[in-house]
């Protein structure tokens, strides 16, 4: 009796922690979907989802990244792919480090050669076979 007991005793452990796994999925999920937007905070997120900022941070924990980590890797990860992105080759580096999310130019092109091993400007030429087209003229009336 005492073992039945024991067993039953453990099977909520699993349970729990398949609960977890899907709420940092779906955290995860809704980070990927709003990574652009600058305002985008551990506090926001953690509101959103009806937990504490520390709950979430221990979410994570369940990971390979913090959710800053996790955040920055998305930001980093949309850049490139607008980098490669033949239809945004009008819009400039910088522009994209905003686009996905930066605060700060400096930061973005940091943390993307950390990351990519190379500058947000050469990844876009080593993609499209050369340096970008010079901005379009601007006329003033």
């Amino acid at each position: 009796m005492a073992e039945v007991a024991g067993a039953a005793a453990s099977a909520p452990e699993p349970t729990r922690l398949a609960r977890r796994r899907a709420l940092l999925q779906q955290v995860m999920r809704d980070v990927e979907l709003r990574c652009s937007d600058m305002a985008l905070t551990p506090e926001r997120v953690a509101i959103e989802f009806g937990m504490s900022v520390r709950a979430l941070h221990q979410l994570f924990e369940l990971s390979d990244h913090s959710f800053h980590e996790f955040l920055t890797r998305t930001r980093l990860a949309c850049a490139h792919a607008m980098l490669r992105d033949p239809g945004s080759r009008h819009v400039g580096t910088a522009e994209i480090g905003f686009a996905v999310g930066f605060r700060e130019t400096s930061t973005f092109y940091r943390r993307f050669r950390q990351q990519y091993g190379d500058a947000p400007g050469a990844v876009r030429s080593a993609a499209q076979g050369g340096p970008p087209p010079p901005p379009a003229a601007v006329t003033l009336r």
